[in-house]
């Protein structure tokens, strides 16, 4: 994977993302936002950073694997409550390394990013390292 300072000098590629996170998760993701003071959008890009740092360090880690719960087919439209569409800003060398990750685990993209957008979540709750990405945030 490319080394940050690398990373840093190419502009990010936006890109639009719908996430299926169920109410509980999307509350959650606007909870943390407001408490913050980032938007939505600013989290959600702080969780693929942190999902790849976590990767790049051990990649074998239980939590990194997205479960293999029963998933209904994304369908493209959001319209449940916890449906979200949410601006994803990174250079190509992270949503390679993402898109990367997902073919391997045998899942969608959005839901290797929804599982990394739970995981950042459930971290920040619990107090371990997430908040370090969110100070590079703000």
């Amino acid at each position: 994977m490319m080394d940050q300072v690398e990373s840093a000098r190419l502009p990010p590629v936006p890109r639009r993302v719908t996430l299926r996170l169920g109410a509980f998760g999307a509350e959650s993701l606007r909870a943390q936002a407001e408490r913050h003071g980032i938007s939505m959008d600013e989290l959600f890009a702080g969780a693929a950073q942190y999902y790849l740092a976590l990767f790049d360090q051990a990649r074998e880690r239980a939590s990194l694997q997205v479960p293999r719960l029963v998933r209904p087919p994304a369908s493209g439209k959001s319209g449940s409550a916890g449906d979200l569409e949410l601006r994803l800003d990174l250079v190509d060398s992270e949503w390679a390394a993402l898109a990367g990750e997902a073919k391997r685990q045998q899942v969608p993209v959005e839901g290797l990013l929804e599982h990394a957008l739970l995981l950042f979540l459930a971290d920040m709750d619990a107090g371990r390292m997430a908040f370090r990405v969110l100070k590079r945030l703000k």
